[in-house]
This record gives C-alpha cells, sequence and structure tokens, in this order.
C-alpha cells in the first residue's frame, strides 16, 4: 500500500493525520506513517498492544507481543501512580477524565509514540488513542486533534443516511469524493 506518495499530494502537507480504530489498528500503517514522518492521532481498538519499556536484547523471531491497552490501563502500575485528570471538551460540554504516557508500539525501533486513554466519567465510554507526536506535546493539545474527529463521522452518517448509502463503506479518495458530491446535491 502507498502511503502519501509525493508525487501524488501535490506539495500538499497534512499537520496531523487522524483516523478511527479501523486505521488505528492496523501496525502496518502506522509504520508506514511513521517511515515517511507524518505525525498521526490515531483511535485504537481496546486490544491494541503496546510496551511500557523496550525490552532489552535483540528481538525474538515472533515479536514481541506486548500488552494490550485496556488491561495496561487497568492493571498496570505506572498508569495507576498518576491521577486521571479531567479535560472540559467543547464538543456538547463533555468532560473527560485521561491518562497519558508514553509508550513503544510493538515494532522496531528506539522512539516512543503517546499513549493515550480517555474516559468519559457521565457515560461510562472508554476511549484509546496513540500518537507519533513528539514526547513535549502538550496533551491537551492532542485531544483538542483527537475528539473533534467525531463532527465529522456524524456529518458522513447524516448523508450517507440521507441517500440511502447506509451501507456505504468507501475506501478510496475518489469513491469519498464521489459520494460526498452526491450527498451535497
Amino acid at each position: 500500500m502507498e502511503l502519501l506518495d509525493p508525487s501524488r499530494t501535490n506539495g500538499l502537507q497534512f499537520d496531523t493525520l487522524i483516523f478511527d480504530e479501523y486505521y488505528g489498528g492496523k501496525p502496518d500503517f502506522l509504520k508506514g506513517l511513521d517511515e515517511r514522518e507524518q505525525p498521526f492521532l490515531a483511535e485504537v481498538p481496546k486490544s491494541f498492544r503496546v510496551l511500557m519499556k523496550r525490552p532489552r536484547g535483540p528481538r525474538p523471531k515472533k515479536g514481541w507481543t506486548g500488552k494490550r491497552t485496556d488491561n495496561l490501563a487497568k492493571f498496570s502500575a505506572a498508569w495507576h501512580q498518576q491521577p486521571w485528570q479531567s479535560v472540559p471538551l467543547a464538543l456538547a460540554d463533555q468532560v473527560w477524565d485521561v491518562r497519558a504516557a508514553q509508550v513503544h508500539l510493538v515494532r522496531d525501533g528506539e522512539r516512543t509514540d503517546w499513549l493515550i486513554v480517555a474516559r468519559n466519567p457521565a457515560t461510562g465510554e472508554t476511549k484509546y488513542f496513540v500518537s507519533n507526536a513528539h514526547s513535549d506535546t502538550p496533551l491537551d493539545r492532542l485531544l483538542r486533534i483527537a475528539f473533534p474527529r467525531w463532527n465529522f463521522e456524524h456529518l458522513f452518517r447524516v448523508g450517507k443516511s440521507e441517500l440511502g448509502f447506509s451501507h456505504f463503506e468507501g475506501r478510496s479518495y475518489v469513491s469519498l469524493i464521489r459520494h460526498t458530491t452526491m450527498c451535497a446535491i
């Protein structure tokens, strides 16, 4: 899969790509973005695996397995040593409790990435995010990037239902443009 081919982007630069669990749960996709030095912030499934510390020694043949993000957030001493931070978000006047730390994604390399665990105390909903943003990036900036994605998801859901495309799942730019154009018309 060719990601962000410079010859096809016409010089367009993206500050940060955001995407849902489908793409966030694909380690090879995230690795490809890293190789292109493209910042991203991805919602990941609760079964996504990370390492709190990079293991010593050579990488095993089958690779490191890491810990599931949901188990890490529940049982890791490193997560329980830090308090939840309440972060008010502009969308629907919601307040989310957040914990974040630098972790290693299960791949080669020494760099660390953000793992953000956010829970909504009012609804009990929990979300997990991974970002390759620099380690000194303020957490509130990452959250302002992550949560507005909901507005776009809602826009697409409404657009699809208006046209009777409730089962439409386009995965290419061309199909997205055609669909959006039909919704706008």
